[in-house]
C-alpha cells in the first residue's frame, strides 16, 4: 500500500445532538485504516480551511493514560460487536466540531491508512459559495445574472428589470440559445441592458461547463412544444420525454452546476408542470441545496391583453429564505383593450385580407369534426388568446383582428409586443416574422418582471442590506412605471 494512499472516501450527513453538531464514522473501513475498537486518535482542527484531521496514534501507556481523561487530546475508538466481525465507531462531538461545521448538514470523509480527513461536502461548499457571493454583490449594490434559452431576451429583461426595481442593479453575463438570429435581436435592441453580456450560440447540451464563470442568478426556460398538448399531438408524442429535445434536461443540470446561481427560474407551459422532466429536476435541485416554490400565472398576474397561463418556479438556495408568490405584484395593465394597442393602419392597407377563405377552412374543420376553429377578435375585446411563435404562418387557431366583418388581419409586430406589454424596443428595425416568432416563443413580460420583484426583495432580506426596504408595486401607493425600471 502506498503512503497516504485513499482507501475509502465518504459522503454522508451531519449528525445533530441536541444541537450539537457531531462527525460519526463507522464501518470496516475503519478496520482497514488501522482504526480498530480500542485504538487511540487524536483530532486537529483547521477552522481556517475547515477540515478535520482524525489521526491515529500509538497505544502507549502514556497515551492510554491521557485517553482515560474526558478531556483529553487522546480518545479511543468504540466499536460494537456485529456477526464475526467488530464495527469501530469514531464519535467527535463538541463545541469544536459545531464551529468546524457551523450551517453544514452534509461532510466527506477521506479515509487513508492511519488518517482520516473529514471536510465539507463538495455539494455544501457550493451552496456555501453561492451564497456568500451573493450577499457580498446585494450589499455591494447589483448581482449577476444569466440565460439559457434565452430567445430574444424578454425574460430576462424582465427579471432583470425587477430586480432593479427593488434597488438591485442586475448585470447580465450570459445569454445562450441555439438560434443566431434570436441572440442579434436581443444584442442589438438591448445594448444598454445586455451590452456587456456574453453570447453563446449552440444546443445547451454542447456548451463547456469550463466556459462558464458563477452568476448570482439563473434563469431558463427548457422546448416547450413537448410539454404542451398540440405539440404532443403533432408530433405523436406519449410523453415530452419521447422527445430528442428531452436532453436539454441534462444540459440544463450541467449549466446549473457551472453557474451556482443563488436563484434559479424557470418558466414552461403549464402542462410541464409535474412532468417527469420537472419532477426529476425540482428532485435534483432539492439534493442539490436548493428551496423550489411554484406557480402557474396568468392573465391576471400579467395584467396585459394576452391570456397566457405559465408554469413558473424560483428556487433560492436554502440559506436564503422563502420565495412566497401570493406577494406577486406588477404595475398596473398599460393597454385595456385590443383597441389601446392597435396602431392606425388604413383601411386600404395589403395587411388586410379577405375573411372568406378563413372563414371556408373554419366550416371544412367543422364538419370533418376537427377542433380547429377560426379566432377573431374585435377592437372592444379587452382579452386576446395566445399569440405563437408561428403567428405569421395564419392558422385558424391564432387570434385575428376584424374591424367589419369581411376583412381581417393579423395583429403587427408592435401591437404583438404591446399584448404582451413587452418594452416596445424589442421589435425594433426587425422584420414582422422574426419580431412575432421571438415575442411569440417570450412570455408575458411582466411575469418576468414580478418574479425579478420577488427574488430582489428575497435576497435583499437575506443580503440585511439596511435601508434598501422591502418594495411593494399598487398597494396602496401611487407608482408610475416605466419600462426602464425605475420607479417615480
Amino acid at each position: 500500500m502506498r503512503e497516504n494512499e485513499i482507501l475509502d472516501i465518504k459522503y454522508q450527513e451531519v449528525k445533530v445532538l441536541r444541537e450539537t453538531r457531531r462527525v460519526w464514522l463507522e464501518g470496516d473501513e475503519l478496520n482497514r485504516a488501522e482504526f480498530a475498537k480500542g485504538d487511540l486518535y487524536t483530532t486537529i482542527f483547521d477552522f481556517d480551511n475547515r477540515v478535520l484531521k482524525i489521526k491515529r496514534v500509538e497505544n502507549t501507556d502514556e497515551n492510554r493514560a491521557k485517553a482515560k481523561s474526558r478531556k483529553g487530546e487522546i480518545k479511543v475508538v468504540s466499536g460494537r460487536k456485529m456477526k464475526g466481525w467488530i464495527k469501530p465507531i469514531i464519535d467527535v462531538c463538541n463545541a469544536d466540531v459545531s464551529e468546524l461545521l457551523q450551517d453544514v448538514m452534509k461532510l466527506r470523509a477521506i479515509i487513508t491508512k492511519g488518517e482520516i480527513l473529514v471536510s465539507i461536502h463538495h455539494e455544501e461548499v457550493s451552496r456555501l459559495s453561492r451564497e456568500a457571493s451573493l450577499k457580498a454583490n446585494v450589499q455591494s449594490g447589483f448581482v449577476t445574472e444569466a440565460s439559457s434559452f434565452s430567445g430574444i431576451g424578454v425574460s430576462t429583461h424582465g427579471i432583470s428589470e425587477g430586480v432593479g426595481i427593488t434597488g438591485v442593479e442586475s448585470r447580465i453575463e450570459y445569454l445562450m440559445d441555439r438560434e443566431s438570429k434570436y441572440l442579434d435581436v436581443a444584442r442589438i435592441n438591448n445594448k444598454e441592458k445586455f451590452g456587456k453580456a456574453k453570447f453563446i450560440t449552440g444546443s445547451i447540451e454542447e456548451i463547456e461547463p469550463s466556459l462558464i464563470e458563477p452568476v448570482n442568478i439563473y434563469s431558463f426556460s427548457m422546448p416547450c412544444t413537448n410539454h404542451s398538448n398540440s405539440g404532443k399531438t403533432k408530433k405523436k408524442l406519449d410523453t415530452a420525454e419521447d422527445s430528442s429535445e428531452a436532453t436539454a434536461l441534462f444540459g440544463t443540470m450541467s449549466m446549473i452546476k457551472a453557474f451556482n446561481p443563488a436563484v434559479i427560474v424557470s418558466e414552461n407551459v403549464p402542462n410541464a408542470q409535474g412532468s417527469a422532466s420537472y419532477k426529476m429536476l425540482i428532485s435534483e435541485l432539492e439534493r442539490l441545496g436548493y428551496n423550489v416554490f411554484e406557480s402557474i400565472l396568468d392573465k391576471s398576474h400579467g395584467k396585459c391583453l394576452e391570456a397566457r397561463k405559465r408554469y413558473w418556479f424560483i428556487a433560492v438556495s436554502k440559506g436564503i429564505g422563502e420565495i412566497d408568490f401570493n406577494d406577486f405584484d406588477v404595475p398596473e395593465q398599460v393597454y385595456s383593450t385590443v383597441a389601446d394597442a392597435m396602431e392606425a393602419i388604413p383601411e386600404d392597407s395589403e395587411r388586410f385580407k379577405p375573411l372568406d377563405k378563413l372563414l371556408a377552412r373554419d366550416k371544412k374543420n367543422k364538419e370533418a369534426g376537427r377542433k380547429f376553429s377560426l379566432n377573431l377578435v374585435s377592437p372592444e375585446d379587452d382579452s386576446v388568446s395566445t399569440i405563437v411563435r408561428l403567428y405569421h404562418k395564419h392558422q385558424l387557431t391564432n387570434p385575428h383582428i376584424s374591424l367589419d366583418g369581411e376583412n381581417y388581419r393579423l395583429f403587427t409586430k408592435l401591437e404583438h409586443a404591446r399584448m404582451k406589454e413587452i418594452p416596445e424596443h424589442f421589435v425594433d428595425d426587425i422584420s414582422d416574422t422574426l419580431a412575432h416568432e421571438g415575442c411569440g416563443q417570450s412570455v408575458s413580460y411582466k411575469h418576468a418582471l414580478g418574479c425579478g420583484v420577488l427574488i430582489g426583495n428575497a435576497i435583499k432580506a437575506f443580503a440585511n442590506a439596511g435601508n434598501l426596504a422591502p418594495i411593494s408595486l399598487n398597494k396602496g401607493q401611487n407608482f408610475t412605471f416605466n419600462f426602464s425600471g425605475e420607479v417615480a
